[in-house]
């Protein structure tokens, strides 16, 4: 597979003597010598308009970015494209594979000492099997650990020791720690020290080698604590030949291990899921009781230096509560997994990354993989001025119809089928149909405010745009799977649903994205112009029909509406009791209020 970017000529007649001066392009670095190794032209679309491009194949992926540079600088090319993407996104797109599925290779196994794995097969065929028994066969390992703590100070790996490491997978529970107490508890395995205790974590990762290893808030805390708590140890940590990295990106860290996937848990439902939650804060204990009904064990973490210092079986309390940490995180893990799966089935993404990006490198994660099957040449990343102007940028959002606050009765509940992407669609609204002036048949938005003046867009209907056509498709997949979900509730089908609901939901807000490739604050303001139009509509006539709209928010594109009694009140008794029977049904999420 060789590595590739597009370039576009200013003038399609002169392609031929721009061929022969890509071609010649090389430079030297480092004693290796870079160079095009070939030239195609074709025939591709941007923005659904055709056109004609040249693809530029290079000896090799690191030198992508510098011939780009040197293709650019050729007189007669309008723009380089294509060459931001990392060289294993581009094969998985281009050969149509998708991390965490089991995959069947055929070939032959050859020595390649450089690469410093156990098994290289230069492969003849490589065929992915679907199956819907893939999931089950997962094996899973999820991790927590404690650290040496006193009352009001937070730990620090320069002086603090890990006390304890709690390991539970399938069929396997275990709690290491290096202070003896008497015990009957078969899951705790007591060792010398702390240097011990992270070469015994060690062995166990190596042995149980697991497919995911999970943890929470493992980027943040755990690994990189573990990390320099082994340095100081004089412990490599090294697992398949390569080390545990700690990587810091803009402030963002996360920990990588060779042949093992790790997902940080709480990243994924902070990134992703919280908008679902709407929990006042993402600690292990408020997330388990949310979504699993449990809960951790009801300790002071701040006092484990106290027992670790008396010695006593107080410490026992703590290797079940590093216990049940795990079990928590485990049985997150196995819950939400399946979403992440599907994720990165549909956008070709690998679990580690799908776990830590948000919801617009989704939604552009989908886009590019789909751009193939478009014929589409997607636009590069803005650069930083670029980025630095649309941090400017402001729009209206969302009609927001505020509720009297009280507790009502006789509530019905109108909401929208997927409120945005059905704009999206039905408009075709995107960056490939807005128009400059309206033409005959054009979609248009009622009047949006911009600079202190009215003004309206327009959208052609003359062709289907191309995130229209891509989100319609997704649409219909779903109508499709929650069709078959009420014949048989298929767990993987609940999966794939959520992750095209994920994707979908998610377009809009891409649109306004600052850092987006298909970014337009046009088609962002259109939608929710749109929106605004649309929730009004059904307000102003459920109004004339004597219902009184109780709350509207197109956000969560939920509409709560009620008719109340001829006393434009309701008269409630024993409240405790109301709350009792009700509090799990609809009270928990947002009714707090309501009740006090």
């Amino acid at each position: 597979f060789e590595p590739y970017f597009y370039a576009v000529p200013e003038d399609p007649n002169q392609i031929s003597k721009l061929v022969e001066q890509i071609s010649l392009l090389s430079y030297e670095e480092d004693n290796s010598r870079f160079f095009v190794t070939r030239v195609e032209q074709l025939k591709k679309k941007i923005l659904r308009k055709d056109i004609e491009s040249l693809k530029i194949y290079v000896n090799h992926p690191s030198a992508v970015p510098q011939l780009k540079r040197d293709v650019k600088q050729i007189n007669g090319i309008k723009e380089t494209r294509e060459a931001d993407l990392l060289f294993i996104r581009r094969y998985l797109i281009d050969k149509n594979l998708a991390p965490s599925i089991l995959t069947k290779v055929d070939g032959d196994l050859i020595e390649r000492s450089d690469l410093n794995v156990d098994l290289v097969i230069k492969a003849k065929e490589i065929k992915q099997i679907i199956s819907s028994e893939v999931n089950e066969k997962l094996k899973l390992l999820a991790f927590d650990i404690e650290v040496y703590t006193t009352e009001n100070q937070y730990p620090s790996d320069k002086k603090d020791p890990i006390l304890m490491i709690s390991l539970v997978g399938n069929n396997f529970r275990k709690v290491i720690t290096w202070k003896r107490f008497n015990t009957n508890n078969q899951d705790i395995e007591f060792v010398k020290d702390e240097s011990e205790l992270i070469l015994r974590f060690k062995e166990i990762l190596l042995e149980f080698n697991p497919d995911y290893l999970m943890g929470y808030f493992s980027d943040g805390f755990d690994f990189p604590y573990i990390n320099a708590r082994a340095k100081i140890n004089r412990i490599p940590l090294v697992f398949n030949n390569h080390k545990l990295k700690v990587l810091n990106k803009a402030g963002e860290t996360s920990s990588k291990i060779l042949g093992i996937s790790h997902l940080d848990i709480f990243k994924f439902i902070k990134n992703i899921m919280s908008g679902s939650l709407r929990l006042d804060n993402y600690t292990l204990n408020n997330v388990a009781l949310e979504l699993l009904k449990e809960k951790k064990i009801d300790l002071r973490p701040d006092l484990i230096g106290v027992a670790w210092d008396l010695g006593n079986e107080e410490i026992e309390k703590y290797c079940e509560y590093n216990l049940q940490d795990s079990i928590l995180v485990f049985n997150l893990a196995d819950k939400i997994i399946p979403n992440i799966e599907e994720l990165v089935r549909l956008t070709s993404i690998p679990a580690f990354d799908v776990c830590r990006i948000s919801y617009s490198q989704l939604v552009e994660g989908y886009l590019i993989k789909c751009s193939k099957d478009y014929n589409e040449i997607y636009p590069n990343k803005p650069d930083r001025g670029t980025l630095s102007l649309r941090k400017t940028q402001t729009y209206q959002g969302a009609f927001v119809f505020n509720p009297n606050p009280g507790l009502y009765e006789n509530i019905a509940v109108f909401d929208f089928l997927s409120l945005y992407p059905s704009i999206i669609v039905s408009h075709n609204i995107c960056t490939s149909t807005l128009l400059n002036e309206k033409e005959e048949n054009a979609f248009e938005t009622p009047e949006i405010l911009e600079n202190n003046s009215n003004v309206k867009f327009y959208f052609t209907s003359k062709y289907e745009g191309f995130i229209p056509s891509v989100l319609k498709d997704i649409l219909l997949k779903r109508v499709k799977i929650k069709s078959l979900l009420k014949q048989n509730k298929d767990p993987i089908l609940e999966s794939r649903s959520y992750a095209l609901k994920t994707i979908a939901n998610a377009t809009y807000g891409y649109f306004a994205f600052f850092g987006a490739r298909w970014y337009s604050k046009e088609c962002a303001t259109s939608i929710t112009a749109l929106g605004r139009k649309y929730i009004q509509e059904v307000i102003e006539n459920a109004q004339n029909k004597g219902i009184k709209v109780l709350y509207s928010d197109s956000i969560t594109k939920d509409r709560f509406v009620t008719i109340l009694d001829k006393d434009g009140y309701i008269k409630i008794k024993n409240i405790e009791k109301l709350f009792n029977e009700n509090k799990d049904k609809h009270y928990r999420s947002f009714g707090k209020q309501y009740i006090h």
